[in-house]
């Protein structure tokens, strides 16, 4: 396409934030930047000026000090502000500065709303509740929760007082988040009574209980009310106490600082090829990195009203809490992501009067199969911003959402990860939006293409990497001495420079475009090709609900297909995909074999796992099936004879 698909309006450039920040550097620092290029070259080679002024631009509160690198080495080692302190909870909740607040959707059953007022309330009684119970900087405190408000107090609350925070979703069962739970020896478990899926409650108590008796270190369990003002069968859970009860009327307020670089979540990875990694950030660098993408990325304003389709076992529920220090409101849905219709989001959109709405790639191509036009039955007049992740966004997708959804929406595609609580590439509300291309490299990261030798590439497809430090990157993994497997992780495949696992290349718009993780690209005659290619071709046929590539043995690409219901994969559709995805690609992209699946796997934040597919067939061991989403779609990969 020789034309973007959308442009910003004058208006809309004018009243940017991140033309308030051009301004601001103008302004107060006589820097002068006419592009985007220029601003990010600026914001990579002089990392020191822009984190520093980008904190006096955010107002972010709290002692600054002088060091604002440390370059070291190891660059698993390497510090920003390290001689800073600042509370990551009274950054977020700004006290006095705006009227933001929490709305709680569980689908469509019954909503709540919790005023700024009541959150920071909230967040002290916890706070004294965790002092009194002998919590001390650096403990655990875990979530096995649905996306509820208490949720995010009770993160904020662990901020407070210098513990680590550590969440899974309830759908991640009890196996996969005792795989979790148990190698960081959490304290107090959070928890609520039942929780909803499709329209049915169901209790808790049963798998509550099991987790706590599989992880000793656990001492009390604090149990939500879900929909009613006490705990349904409280008595049912061990050594429990109802959060309702912790919540004093008027708690006493003390806002506590730490070091920048103190603890203040552990993320686990999907876990499905291995034990889940434990991840652990620091509360200054997630608080600026996500000031910097909200605030200049997402152009996320006071007034404006956040939801994300997230559980609270995926980073995209930590980048959605800290909305709140943007002075946006935060909506939580919970429950089934199409209940009670697949229509409701829009519902929701117009109702709450969003104004910015994330979501994952298969998500917008699961209603793009559903032909819904929200353009002809929603308003949809407040929605500024759409956000994509979790998976590459194809052409298709773009074109359905400005087509379909909204002619006149910033639609930024964003990747990164739980590795770094935020975002390599994403969006700028400045710029034109391409089909299929994530904007631009984020500011402050230097961001590139590598081929297999580490030389940097245009227009070719290779390795994302980034080339400098920054701040949300992990201060460590938990019980990992001397950073062994962290520095392995990231830092072995090209001598000390971040190689991600993306399969990726730079555009001549100095976009990005991803083309899956590299350990899964497919490898047919020793040329790379990136699975989301072959995803494009296929998942444009109606009877196709989702598809799934991998390389059979060194060379081979297999494809399965999910089909609808009654759809039967016979040798006429075979060749029909065959010949659509060699005219639209080419002869290398041709799968050897397609296979009718029942059902692909997914991790728990709605991703293809390509991995376990790839481990099963290639009868290498799968550890841990149990941290997939669908566990139990892996039998019949296990059954194949190829």
């Amino acid at each position: 396409m020789h034309n973007p698909i959308w442009l910003p309006s004058r208006e809309r450039i004018r009243n940017s934030i991140i033309s308030d920040f051009i301004k601001f550097l103008s302004d107060h620092h006589d820097y002068k930047f006419d592009e985007y290029q220029s601003l990010w070259q600026w914001s990579v080679d002089m990392p020191h000026e822009f984190w520093s002024l980008f904190w006096d631009f955010s107002k972010i509160i709290g002692q600054k000090g002088n060091e604002v690198f440390t370059k070291e080495k190891d660059p698993t080692k390497a510090r920003f502000f390290s001689d800073s302190k600042i509370s990551f909870a009274e950054n977020i909740l700004r006290e006095g500065r705006f009227d933001n607040k929490i709305i709680f959707w569980a689908e469509d059953k019954f909503r709540r709303e919790l005023s700024l007022g009541q959150i920071i309330n909230q967040v002290h009684s916890l706070s004294n509740f965790f002092i009194e119970n002998g919590i001390r900087p650096g403990d655990r405190i875990a979530g096995y929760l649905s996306n509820i408000p208490e949720g995010v107090i009770a993160a904020l609350a662990a901020s407070n007082v210098g513990a680590i925070w550590s969440s899974c979703s309830p759908d991640f069962g009890v196996d996969s988040s005792v795989d979790r739970f148990i190698q960081i020896s959490p304290k107090i478990l959070f928890t609520s009574d039942q929780v909803i899926q499709n329209g049915e409650f169901e209790q808790l108590n049963t798998r509550v209980n099991e987790i706590v008796s599989k992880i000793p270190s656990i001492e009390k369990v604090v149990v939500s009310n879900y929909v009613t003002d006490k705990p349904k069968n409280l008595d049912k859970f061990n050594n429990s106490v109802s959060f309702s009860e912790l919540v004093k009327e008027k708690s006493v307020h003390n806002w506590n600082r730490f070091d920048f670089n103190h603890p203040l979540y552990i993320l686990f990875s999907s876990g499905t090829t291995g034990p889940p990694k434990s991840i652990m950030h620091g509360s200054g660098g997630t608080l600026i990195q996500h000031f910097k993408e909200h605030k200049l990325h997402c152009d996320i304003k006071p007034g404006d009203k956040v939801i994300y389709n997230t559980s609270t076992g995926w980073m995209m529920w930590n980048w959605l809490l800290s909305c709140l220090g943007s002075g946006a409101s935060i909506v939580l849905f919970d429950g089934g992501i199409f209940s009670p219709k697949p229509k409701f989001i829009f519902d929701l959109i117009d109702q709450e009067e969003i104004t910015f709405w994330g979501t994952s790639a298969k998500y917008i191509e699961a209603l793009e199969k559903l032909k819904l036009n929200p353009i002809n039955t929603h308003n949809l007049e407040n929605l500024k911003t759409i956000s994509s992740t979790g998976s590459p966004l194809s052409e298709e997708s773009f074109k359905y959402i400005y087509k379909e959804v909204k002619n006149d929406v910033h639609l930024t595609s964003i990747s990164g990860g739980t590795d770094i609580v935020g975002c390599f590439v994403q969006g700028n509300p400045n710029m034109p939006v391409w089909p299929g291309e994530i904007q631009v490299k984020g500011l402050g990261m230097d961001v590139d293409i590598f081929d297999e030798n580490g030389n940097s590439v245009k227009e070719i497809q290779g390795e994302l990497v980034c080339k400098n430090n920054f701040p949300s990157q992990p201060i460590g993994f938990w019980n990992d001495n001397d950073n062994k497997n962290y520095h392995g992780n990231y830092y072995g495949k090209y001598n000390n420079i971040w190689h991600h696992g993306d399969f990726a290349s730079e555009t001549k718009n100095l976009g990005i475009k991803i083309f899956g993780r590299s350990d899964t690209t497919l490898n047919p005659r020793g040329i790379r090709i990136g699975t989301s290619e072959i995803y494009r071709q296929i998942n444009q046929f109606d009877e196709v609900v989702d598809s799934l590539a991998v390389s059979y043995g060194a060379e081979r690409i297999i494809l399965f297909v999910k089909l609808l219901e009654k759809q039967k994969l016979d040798a006429d559709l075979v060749k029909k995909y065959k010949m659509y995805i060699k005219q639209n690609t080419t002869s290398n992209h041709v799968p050897k074999l397609i296979i009718q699946a029942p059902d692909l796997p997914r991790t728990k934040s709605g991703k293809l796992s390509e991995m376990s597919v790839k481990r099963v067939i290639n009868n290498q061991e799968l550890n841990n099936s149990q941290s997939l989403e669908n566990p139990e779609s892996i039998e019949f990969f296990k059954s194949l004879n190829l």
